[in-house]
């Protein structure tokens, strides 16, 4: 990859620094062509396995949940089997309970559902969903996050076969886009949908793009940013194999670490004179 930038400055000293090949000069300038992205569907859907330790941890085998009790409701950390007939049970159409042992469940931990699931049903009681907390659910095509949720951690979609990520109307803090996920106000991105293909087009109006936000996206063929975007969050474009052009406006002031880590397609990217930061590992 050459990195472009327009004059001698924090950018090209960092490039340097780091040996990373650089030009002082402008790329052509990007199309202004809005790029083709899939439809979402009108359907909401549902998505999940793994298993994660913590003290104090309890298993519910009406469910196969493991759980922490917390000020009066529970965080899901865990998820196992059911045994039936000597034969080890994980349903592909997984519904994740509202309660266990008389716990409402208020919380999902990190990692805790991953694996061959074709749907997620996550409750109403839910109101907060940790990192990476359905990481590597497959073949699920869509899940909805329900009205209650008002805090969501880095990507919990990450390595997900998903093309939508739906939001509940009713909820106060987060919303979907034609099926991606952003807060409210539609000012940071937070999960892209893995599944999908070709370009993007950010918003306008978006002025962060979250950490892992397109992480993972393999399929992903072009981004185009908007001049409202100051920062691009860690590893947000982490391992986007097949990305092959990106457009970084001049809006631009934060590179974070591992932001374009594994982009091995992406040939030429202009870096704006804007940027004031660059992280660690930014365009390794």
């Amino acid at each position: 990859m050459i990195v472009y930038v327009d004059e001698e400055g924090y950018a090209s000293h960092y490039m340097a620094e780091y040996g990373i090949p650089y030009q002082i000069e402008a790329s052509p300038d990007p199309a202004e062509e809005t790029l083709s992205e899939p439809a979402a569907k009108d359907t909401p859907g549902d998505a999940g396995e793994n298993d994660s330790a913590a003290q104090g941890a309890r298993w519910d085998t009406r469910y196969m949940w493991l759980y922490i009790p917390e000020g009066g409701g529970a965080t899901i950390t865990g998820y196992g089997p059911k045994y039936r007939d000597e034969y080890t049970y994980y349903p592909k159409h997984l519904v994740i309970p509202g309660d266990v042992e008389g716990y409402v469940v208020t919380g999902i931990g990190s990692k805790v559902i991953g694996g061959d699931i074709a749907s997620l049903a996550i409750p109403d009681s839910v109101k907060s969903i940790d990192d990476f907390a359905f990481q590597g659910c497959h073949p699920i095509p869509e899940v909805t996050i329900p009205a209650g949720v008002i805090r969501i951690g880095l990507n919990p979609f990450l390595f997900c076969t998903l093309k939508n990520i739906f939001v509940s109307p009713g909820n106060p803090v987060y919303a979907d886009v034609k099926g991606v996920l952003f807060d409210r106000e539609q000012s940071m991105l937070i999960a892209y949908p893995n599944a999908r293909k070709g370009g993007y087009t950010v918003p306008k109006g978006t002025q962060r793009i979250g950490g892992y936000a397109f992480a993972t996206c393999i399929y992903l063929t072009a981004v185009k940013i908007p001049n409202s975007v100051t920062e691009i969050g860690e590893k947000a474009f982490n391992s986007c194999l097949s990305l092959t052009k990106v457009t970084i406006p001049d809006s631009i002031t934060h590179i974070d670490d591992y932001a374009f880590y594994w982009c091995n397609s992406v040939k030429n990217l202009r870096i704006p004179e804007s940027v004031i930061h660059i992280g660690y590992g930014a365009f390794q």
